[in-house]
């Protein structure tokens, strides 16, 4: 093998090696926004929840006093 081949072995492997480091950021960034929506999404669930929770306890106390003004 000659010198100026073995320098484009090399070459052709360094350009390998930066696609696939470009390939794999772009992966992990592409995660991290995946991770991102994921969890936006679970705390707008979790504020729905409160939301819910929140306006079932006030017909629960509503639906007391209704039945406590019926019975007077």
């Amino acid at each position: 093998m000659q010198a100026g081949d073995v320098i484009t072995k090399i070459t052709q492997s360094v350009a390998t090696i930066a696609n696939i480091s470009t390939q794999i950021v772009t992966a992990a960034e592409e995660q991290t926004a995946v991770s991102d929506e994921i969890n936006r999404n679970i705390v707008n669930i979790s504020d729905e929840t409160r939301f819910t929770v929140t306006n079932a306890q006030q017909s629960n106390t509503a639906s007391i006093q209704v039945g406590q003004l019926s019975q007077q």
